[in-house]
């Protein structure tokens, strides 16, 4: 694991120090760069645990701060500590005059001292942030405007509040409760996460995107600098999506300047054949990486792409076999916020960092393009009540709340609790902005709620090595693709034309969906008399049979064949079945009708990790 400690108590606390020992071992690995700011006189403990190569974003020696110092250590400036990697940071430090060479970490600190904690609203890119200032007697925490970086709180005591980028840290603090959340658990089962602040484990909260914490006088101020709100257009011209599209190529240029040696992770579908194409207009050719099975639908598409591209393709496969051996590992990363076992990306970190340091994603398209939302264009809605009704049945994709979660779920355990996942989806419309139009409240939940814990899954195990860059989250580009109209975005119209436009070798590949190539319909004709859904249609006659479409893996087979003994000696263990809030027998059920053939993966993937979660945080097995 890697991420930030914080720990915020009474001024002249003799222990801060050990304190903060015990909570960075709990996320630090052995090879690991550890810094440690810890100021008794405030109260006041920061640090960070993160790979070695890392350690020059740091500004802290770790010689001199820390359990064991040999001096104290009272800096009069602001001082910060970061995880991730800001955007733009030798451009700030220009501004503000500082060498070339400056650590990224003191950079945001001396923004911070000359322009205060609004300056941190203006770092885009993927990073959290730690800043104590002793001179005001402050700390400040921040997380990015997307919430890559995850950031959860505890309050210890009444004059304890402990942030951390991983539960683990918070459950490692001397006298924390270990209990499981039984709002976090409804949800998680329901949804496969839990839903708004809420976690699995009672008394953390997950902080949401674009947090500001401020800590001053033993007071607590939390809000979001940054709150997206859609303003669809009625229509849109080509000029509309020229100007998309120089965003989009800006950002992944933003990116390639930060610094490599790059890769790309492509699949066969739109997201990063767009930055594919991007990356090639800032002149740069990646090497490419599946992790996928021999024949399956992307690994056959993104070597045609990277063929066309002229990039050297490295594809890594993806076995069954080497499964059991990542899954414990892999639920530790990531931390009881999002259910599954695909942590197949561990096998393949030392192969990856054989040829790159940064890897390019298409993570976040999906907030842009919004075909998950199209399930809302029949879905009437008149009332804030009704998009609840809307987006819970869009998004109750594991157990059923209607039949299955009472079936699952011992009713007697905790009172209400199979009306929980009801009552987060009405609490997460209600949050939504006023100012959002009804028919956008989903696609600002996606955003808010939904993404970020996805993005977890995606990210927190390849960045626990590499640095992972994602060109669609970036503000500039996002506020503008959501000024095209929804049909617009439901078809893909801005990943289309940029795709076209940028490589139009890569748009002629047909897309993995549904077998239909990327080719912008460039013609007014073709644009605005047969329009969009019958262009469709023409191109896959152009393009003869769809695609066959072979998933990537085989998780339904695998959880039968090399991962049954782990699901076995997992979830049907004596401790397990006694769990107090599963209904008696109703594991057994659902792993017996799994290995008699029905597909029931995604839920016993999530029982699996809920088990081992519960055993790794919770009983601290």
């Amino acid at each position: 694991m890697t991420g930030l400690v914080a720990i915020i108590a009474e001024s002249g606390r003799p222990d801060l120090g050990r304190t903060l020992e015990a909570m960075l071992g709990a996320i630090a690995q052995p090879d690991h760069h550890l810094a440690r700011l810890v100021l008794p006189k405030l109260g006041v403990a920061l640090g960070y645990a993160g790979p070695a190569r890392f350690a020059n974003r740091q500004m802290v020696d770790p010689t001199s701060v820390g359990a064991g110092a040999p001096r104290p250590y009272f800096p009069a400036a602001p001082f910060a500590l970061l995880e991730g990697e800001p955007l733009d940071l030798p451009a700030i430090a220009g501004r503000l005059d500082l060498p070339a060479d400056t650590a990224p970490a003191a950079v945001v600190a001396a923004l911070y001292a000359r322009d205060g904690a609004d300056a941190l609203a203006r770092l885009d890119g993927h990073w959290s942030v730690a800043i104590a200032d002793p001179g005001a007697g402050r700390v400040v925490i921040a997380n990015d405007p997307f919430g890559m970086r995850s950031l959860y709180r505890m309050k210890a005591s009444a004059s304890v509040w402990l942030v951390a980028s991983h539960p683990a840290a918070l459950l490692a603090y001397p006298g924390a409760v270990r209990r499981l959340n039984p709002a976090g658990l409804a949800d998680y089962l329901s949804f496969g996460h839990p839903w708004g602040g809420k976690t699995l484990f009672e008394g953390i909260e997950m902080l949401p995107a674009a947090s500001l914490l401020t800590f001053n006088d033993r007071q607590t101020q939390a809000r979001r600098y940054w709150v997206p709100i859609p303003t669809p257009a009625t229509h849109y011209t080509e000029a509309d999506l020229e100007a998309i599209r120089q965003l989009f190529n800006a950002s992944v240029a933003r990116s390639v300047a930060a610094g490599g040696p790059f890769s790309l992770a492509l699949t066969g579908g739109m997201d990063a054949r767009a930055v594919l194409s991007a990356m090639l207009i800032a002149g740069v050719r990646p090497p490419t990486v599946i992790h996928s099975i021999p024949g399956s639908t992307d690994a056959v598409l993104s070597a045609e792409l990277a063929r066309r591209a002229g990039a050297t393709h490295h594809f890594l496969e993806v076995r069954g076999e080497d499964l059991p051996d990542l899954v414990r590992p892999g639920i530790g990363l990531l931390g009881g916020q999002v259910a599954g076992i695909d942590v197949h990306p561990l096998r393949f970190l030392g192969q990856l960092l054989g040829f790159t340091q940064v890897m390019f994603t298409g993570l976040g398209a999906d907030v842009i393009r919004m075909d998950y939302a199209a399930a809302e264009a029949d879905c009437r809605r008149d009332t804030r009540a009704t998009v609840a009704r809307m987006v819970r049945s869009y998004y109750n994709v594991l157990f059923d709340i209607e039949t299955e979660l009472p079936a699952l779920l011992n009713r007697d355990w905790h009172p209400g609790l199979l009306d929980r996942p009801r009552r987060s989806m009405v609490e997460a419309v209600e949050a939504v902005d006023p100012a959002v139009p009804l028919e956008e409240i989903g696609a600002v939940i996606f955003l808010q709620e939904r993404a970020p814990k996805f993005w977890i899954k995606g990210d927190a195990i390849v960045r626990q090595e590499l640095e992972t860059r994602h060109p669609f989250l970036d503000r500039a580009f996002v506020m503008r693709a959501w000024n095209l109209p929804r049909a617009a975005r439901w078809k893909a119209a801005a990943h289309r034309y940029l795709i076209t436009r940028n490589a139009p070798a890569l748009a002629d590949v047909p897309y993995e969906r549904d077998g239909l190539p990327l080719r912008y319909p460039f013609t007014a004709r073709e644009r605005w008399q047969i329009g969009l859904e019958r262009a469709d249609q023409t191109l896959r006659k152009r393009l003869g049979r769809p695609y066959a479409r072979v998933f990537n893996y085989r998780y339904a087979d695998w959880l039968r064949g090399p991962l049954r003994s782990l699901v076995t000696d997992v979830l049907l263990d004596p401790r397990t079945v006694a769990r107090p809030y599963f209904a008696p027998g109703a594991v057994q059920r659902w792993f017996d009708a799994h290995m008699a053939g029905q597909d029931h993966t995604t839920r016993l993937s999530a029982l699996l990790a809920l088990e081992l979660t519960v055993r790794m945080f919770i009983e601290g097995a």
